[in-house]
């Protein structure tokens, strides 16, 4: 698995590389999971590519297993994208808004917003 360890400070994530393939199927979920933990951290950064191929599409149930994972293990995590960018269904959209108002997992444009909210305590 493909992933970097960034380091702001006396904090850290993880982040996946953009346009890389990160989580494949569940056993991969936990894998990075296992990775956070051996870095001392709870926070990951991902890009689109780094989804599983049916995140986008709710009714696959990925995105709910990914989400529910990250919300048991208390990872914070940021993805950077547009929807605009991504075909999803229409109630990942409606999910998007959702996840934008809570503090487990958001949606930004840009990774410097991105890093400024994961690595805010």
């Amino acid at each position: 698995m493909e992933i970097e360890v960034v380091t702001r400070g006396e904090q850290k994530y993880l982040a996946g590389l953009p346009g890389q393939k990160l989580i494949q199927a569940e056993a991969d979920l936990n894998e990075l999971l296992g990775l956070c933990y051996e870095h001392y951290t709870n926070r990951v950064l991902m890009y689109p590519a780094n989804f599983t191929e049916h995140f986008f599409d709710l009714s696959s149930g990925e995105a709910g297993m990914i989400l529910g994972k990250f919300s048991v293990y208390q990872v914070k995590a940021a993805a950077v994208f547009s929807l605009d960018e991504v075909q999803h269904s229409h109630k990942f959209e409606d999910l998007a808004i959702e996840l934008n108002r809570g503090n487990q997992f958001r949606i930004f444009k840009d990774v410097q917003q991105a890093e400024q909210w994961l690595l805010r305590d």
